[in-house]
């Protein structure tokens, strides 16, 4: 009986075999930002604004999501059920102010 897995196994994806030997050959260089040049600082400063936006608009959605979710639950849950619907008591005329 001939067996037909081996023979039709697909060999291992290995697309990014290139892409490790040569990290182990080359050891990836620290640059600081003060070695940069002119568009390397732009860049940088560019992305380090960008990531702070990021994250204050995730931090500003987050809390707008728990305040939103806060007031919804509120709303469908009643907490006070002896509170009536709003009533007029006594109507001003803007001149009776005090």
């Amino acid at each position: 009986m001939l067996h037909l897995t081996n023979a039709m196994a697909m060999p291992p994806d290995d697309h990014d075999a290139h892409r490790r030997d040569a990290s182990r050959q080359e050891p990836q260089r620290v640059v600081l930002p003060g070695e940069l040049n002119v568009l390397g600082r732009a860049v940088y400063a560019a992305g380090t604004v960008l990531g702070l936006a990021a994250r204050t608009a995730g931090a500003l959605l987050g809390t707008v999501q728990s305040v939103w979710d806060a007031s919804e639950r509120a709303f469908h849950a009643e907490l006070d059920g002896g509170i009536e619907d709003a009533r007029i008591i006594e109507e001003q005329d803007e001149g009776d102010q005090f």
